[in-house]
């Protein structure tokens, strides 16, 4: 093989290793980036998290609610198709919500128990 040769591979092989150590770089770079986003929607949830805590935290004052008004009902006495009766109940955000107010639009109400 020729000096020349020799040469140009040599100066190849320098310009792989170079290559492949910008390739690395930047891998490891958008690895971080995305370790980063991943920490900062963590952060997110958790703070989601604690905003939804802190609105379940008032959540025995409305089962006490709930449960005097479904003490009041009588499924026996029901029928499919008929109107419930009337009430009021705090909404998510505090308001009063009348039952009768939602007429016409349908409505799905959950009694649920916080374990």
């Amino acid at each position: 093989m020729s000096r020349k040769l020799l040469l140009r591979l040599i100066g190849i092989a320098g310009l792989l290793v170079i290559a492949i150590a910008v390739w690395s770089a930047l891998q490891a770079q958008r690895e971080q980036a995305r370790r980063a986003q991943e920490l900062r929607e963590q952060a997110q949830q958790a703070q989601q998290q604690d905003a939804l805590a802190s609105q379940l935290a008032s959540a025995p004052a409305l089962t006490d609610e709930y449960s005097q008004l479904a003490s009041q009902i009588d499924p026996s006495q029901r029928t499919l198709g008929e109107l419930a009766p009337n009430f009021t109940l705090a909404n998510l955000d505090g308001q009063q919500v009348e039952l009768a107010s939602l007429r016409g639009k349908p409505v799905l109400i959950e009694f649920f128990n916080y374990f």
